[in-house]
């Protein structure tokens, strides 16, 4: 690890600290790699950090949590509950989790979520989709 590194690790451990969402999120994303010192790639122990952000509405996160269901990795695979999330990640904003949510109800026999319900996300998705946005 470089000097570099080594700064940024110890200001993300004091956000871990301070208990700031994002700051879960992103050591989730370094363990996923491998890249927190000697630490290999534990989906385990991201997917834990993962939703302590998911938990506080950070999109990303809400939808890394939705991939960890659908691929099994860390946790037990439910499309479900992979749905669930990446619907989550696209009301907050997340567009990307809209191909995830399409790809599961398409390609997904083992799926219970009704069409109803998923008619309602397609449907929260153009609402999105279309508002203004405005910068501050």
């Amino acid at each position: 690890m470089d000097y570099n590194d080594m700064e940024r690790y110890e200001h993300l451990s004091k956000a871990l600290v301070m208990g700031l969402p994002k700051a879960f999120g992103t050591f989730g994303y370094l363990i996923s790699k491998g890249r927190i010192n000697d630490i290999s790639k534990n989906y385990k122990s991201a997917y834990q950090f993962y939703k302590k952000a998911a938990d506080n509405t950070i999109p990303i996160a809400q939808h890394n949590i939705g991939l960890y269901y659908e691929k099994g990795q860390g946790i037990v695979k439910s499309f479900d509950d992979a749905a669930e999330w990446f619907h989550k990640a696209l009301q907050n904003g997340y567009f990307e989790a809209k191909k995830n949510l399409d790809d599961i109800f398409d390609y997904t026999t083992n799926f219970k979520v009704t069409y109803p319900d998923y008619q309602k996300w397609d449907k929260d998705y153009v609402e999105f989709e279309n508002q203004e946005v405005i910068l501050l």
